[in-house]
């Protein structure tokens, strides 16, 4: 009968969470929001389909494993690079933050709704992380300001790992009263100490393993993920709920590696989350027990605000007193700290053990914990567009072209870019026509392209179009890649040499560009006859030549054109009558 159950619950919670996940990307909305939704439907308290009160070792076993997945995922995607020019609020928010979080939280729920100082602090702790699971997507919806992106991004990552650490450190105290303060710390500095090294050298064994090919690269993925979920366990075996670090840190090293297969990894990893975090919502949000919320009427609610509205700013502006932020990108801060899976899983996990101690007040902690998670997620994934614009911490618009590929076709196109008040960068590995792009004051750089360290450094973010004109295909599809993989751009387009180029349109669609100007062309050929002047770039305002907007003669073929202050390539004939344009003329 159990295995039946099993069965039922887990079939029911996946298909439930991937169908909320499939409405919510439809509506646009968080999905955490139908998840949970979906969750309290199905729980026992409603429909009865979700058996998650049967069968709690289960539970608490996926939980676990499911945990240290998604923080290793989460570790991965952080880079080091930027942490080292990140402002100096990032390491107050991580070292200090947590801290005066919990204290301030314990403080509320103890005198608000009469807790015990047990749960209270357990409850603070727990509300010290805040959820990369949820802090990514909603990033991914605003352009807020790189430095504001980072603290965001680093915090809901770092901060989960330490608050998974003060989380158990917390949870061992109040349930053994014999506990002694130096304990608490031997507790506390134990766990730190074998999460660190066991996830220092399990990342390491995966930055070895990687590149010597011992595994075939159908199975790399699914092979690291069985080592993460076995050294996971065996940090556990030293050392308590350690295992969660081990899994950030062992995540944060192999991202660090440079190597083409990290990028499947990474890949894989993300996926896997999203299923992980679906089924989870799911299956936690069934165990929320509605009679709790009314047992506590209006004072559960005062929680919630004193959560939004004193502890996080306390924590915000305590810790950023004295940096470089302003007051507006300090008030976006304050409102930004979703609260998610980690949040919930532990809570799940931590009402098992008090409810097992007989502690209590121990149903309190969850009902707490996921009404917070509900109301941050609804009401800061809902308004962050709105309060970002109304604090005006966006950031810059992604207006600008990269050029990668310097010589004179680029040259010409960038000087009418600039004409025309567009942002321009050239790039550029070949020095030959470096210098003559510099007399003309445009902003070029020589180096290489492909090299991801390099390019953190040319301050790219209002490069929202990438356009690929080396005279090399390859190189050219794999620029295109990198922009839309590694920049985030919105659009890359390549020049594709000649008409017996292995670059067809299922290549460009596969890595993500697009053919420029919708035919191929020869840069060298081009080059050529720009240089002996039998080819021009020739900007075309058809606005100024009266209401008809006729092929000029001598044109050739439109490149871009001029809309609203926007460029765009060209990519069909069906734009021809653009009265603004940048062409091809002969001469």
């Amino acid at each position: 009968m159990e295995n039946e159950i099993i069965l039922q619950t887990l079939s029911i919670a996946i298909f439930l969470g991937m169908l909320a996940q499939f409405i919510a990307l439809r509506l646009k909305i968080p999905g955490i929001i139908l998840l949970m939704g979906f969750g309290i439907l199905a729980g026992p308290q409603v429909l009865g389909l979700l058996h998650t009160d049967q069968i709690p070792e289960v539970t608490a076993a996926l939980i676990s494993v499911a945990v240290a997945i998604i923080l290793f995922e989460g570790g991965m995607t952080l880079n080091l690079a930027d942490l080292k020019l990140a402002p100096r609020a990032i390491f107050n928010i991580i070292i200090f933050g947590p801290i005066i979080t919990m204290v301030v939280i314990a403080v509320c729920v103890h005198y608000i709704l009469g807790i015990n100082w047990g749960i209270s602090f357990l409850t603070g702790s727990i509300l010290v992380v805040s959820g990369p699971t949820v802090i990514a997507p909603l990033l991914a919806r605003v352009r807020i300001a790189k430095n504001l992106k980072e603290i965001l991004t680093w915090e809901s990552i770092i901060v989960d790992a330490v608050g998974a650490i003060i989380m158990v450190v917390v949870l061992h105290f109040i349930i053994s009263e014999s506990n002694t303060h130096l304990q608490t710390l031997g507790h506390f500095l134990s766990r730190v100490v074998v999460g660190v090294v066991v996830g220092y050298l399990t990342g390491k064994f995966l930055v070895y393993l990687v590149p010597r090919k011992l595994i075939i690269h159908e199975h790399l993925s699914l092979s690291i993920l069985s080592i993460v979920i076995f050294t996971y366990w065996v940090s556990n075996h030293f050392a308590s709920e350690s295992g969660l670090l081990t899994a950030t840190i062992a995540g944060l090293m192999l991202g660090q590696f440079k190597h083409p297969a990290i990028e499947r990894i990474r890949e894989f990893k993300e996926g896997l989350s999203t299923l992980i975090i679906s089924i989870l919502f799911v299956l936690l949000s069934s165990r929320i027990d509605l009679g709790n919320i009314t047992r506590y009427g209006w004072k559960i609610i005062l929680v919630v605000l004193a959560v939004l509205f004193v502890a996080r700013p306390l924590m915000v502006f305590l810790t950023t007193a004295g940096t470089s932020l302003n007051l507006r990108e300090k008030l976006f801060l304050t409102w930004i700290a979703p609260r998610g899976i980690i949040a919930a899983a532990t809570a799940s996990l931590f009402t098992f053990v008090l409810v097992e101690h007989h502690f209590p007040q121990a149903e309190a902690l969850e009902t707490i914990i996921f009404l917070i998670i509900i109301s941050t997620v609804v009401l800061q994934g809902l308004t962050i567009s709105p309060v970002a614009n109304l604090l005006g911490v966006n950031a810059l618009p992604r207006d600008g072209f990269l050029l990668v590929g310097v010589h004179p076709f680029s040259i010409a196109i960038a000087k009418h870019f600039n004409d025309v008040g567009i942002p321009v960068k050239l790039v550029d590995n070949n020095a030959e026509y470096i210098e003559e792009a510099r007399s003309q004051e445009l902003d070029v750089h020589e180096c290489n392209i492909m090299d991801e360290e390099t390019l953190e450094e040319l301050g790219l973010e209002r490069m929202g179009t990438m356009l690929a004109l080396t005279d090399n295909d390859q190189t050219n599809t794999l620029v295109c890649r990198l922009g839309r993989k590694l920049l985030g751009m919105e659009n890359a387009y390549q020049v594709v040499n000649t008409f017996m180029s292995n670059i067809t349109d299922d290549v460009l669609l596969n890595f993500e560009g697009k053919l420029a100007f919708d035919m191929k062309l020869s840069v060298n050929t081009l080059n050529d006859k720009l240089t002996s002047g039998r080819l021009s770039v020739q900007r075309y305002d058809l606005k100024k030549a009266g209401d008809s907007y006729e092929m000029p003669e001598n044109m050739l073929f439109p490149l871009f054109f001029i809309e609203k202050g926007r460029v765009i390539v060209a990519e069909n004939d069906e734009k021809i009558l653009s009265p603004d344009m940048i062409a091809l003329q002969l001469t």
